[in-house]
C-alpha cells in the first residue's frame, strides 16, 4: 500500500468515531435519555458481548494508528492485494446504512441490549421495510470494506467475528422483540428478511 492508502484505515475510524458521538449526543438533546446503554442488561453472556464490543474497538484503534504509522501488528500479512477504493465504498454504504437505520429508530435506538429503556414501538419503516437488523447488515458490510482496504489475517478474524456475532445478537434481540410485540413482530418478520429482503424470513 502506498504512504497515502496506509492511513486510510484510521481515517475511516476516526469519521466513524466522529459520527457516533455526534450521533449520541443529538438522540440524548432529542430524546432525553443517552443510547449509550452498554452493560445495563443485567445479563452475564450480554455483558461479555459487550466486553468483546469495546475490546473489539481498541483493537481496531491499534490496527488502524499500528497501519498508518508502521508499528507492529500480529497476523499483519497480506492475504492479498489490497482493494482500497472497494473497501472505502463498501465501508461507507455500511456507514450510510447504519446511519439511515440509527435515524428511523429514533428514541428506540440505543448501543447495548437494555430491557428496561421504556418501549417505543415496533420499528417498521425505513429500511426496517426491507431488512429486520439493517444496522448489523451495516456493520457486516462495513467490515467486508475493512477487509478489502486491510487484507490481513487479523482482518479476516475480525469480519468473521463479527458476522459470527452479530447474528448471535440478533437472534436474541428478535426474542426479545417477539416476546414483546407477538402478533405484529410475527406479521413483520413473515414478510421481512432477518438481514437482506427475503431471506431468514418466519415461516
Amino acid at each position: 500500500m502506498t504512504p497515502f492508502w496506509r492511513l486510510i484505515p484510521l481515517v475511516l475510524l476516526c469519521a466513524c468515531g466522529v459520527g457516533m458521538v455526534w450521533r449520541a449526543r443529538r438522540s440524548s438533546k432529542r430524546y432525553g435519555l443517552s443510547p449509550i446503554r452498554l452493560f445495563h442488561s443485567g445479563r452475564t453472556v450480554q455483558n461479555i458481548r459487550e466486553i468483546r464490543v469495546v475490546g473489539l474497538g481498541l483493537v481496531l484503534v491499534y490496527q488502524g494508528f499500528a497501519t498508518g504509522f508502521g508499528f507492529y501488528i500480529p497476523f499483519a500479512g497480506l492475504l492479498f492485494a489490497p482493494w482500497p477504493k472497494l473497501g472505502v465504498a463498501l465501508f461507507v454504504a455500511g456507514i450510510a446504512l447504519i446511519g439511515t437505520a440509527i435515524a428511523n429508530m429514533g428514541p428506540s435506538w440505543q448501543m447495548g441490549f437494555d430491557q428496561t429503556v421504556p418501549e417505543h414501538g415496533l420499528v417498521r419503516t425505513g429500511v426496517f421495510r426491507l431488512s429486520r437488523n439493517p444496522i448489523y447488515l451495516g456493520l457486516i458490510v462495513l467490515f467486508v470494506g475493512w477487509l478489502l482496504v486491510l487484507p490481513t489475517l487479523l482482518s479476516l478474524i475480525i469480519m468473521a467475528g463479527v458476522a459470527l456475532g452479530v447474528r448471535r445478537q440478533a437472534i436474541d434481540e428478535e426474542e426479545y422483540l417477539q416476546r414483546t410485540y407477538t402478533s405484529e413482530f410475527r406479521v413483520w418478520a413473515r414478510e421481512v428478511g432477518r438481514f437482506v429482503p427475503w431471506l431468514g424470513r418466519l415461516r
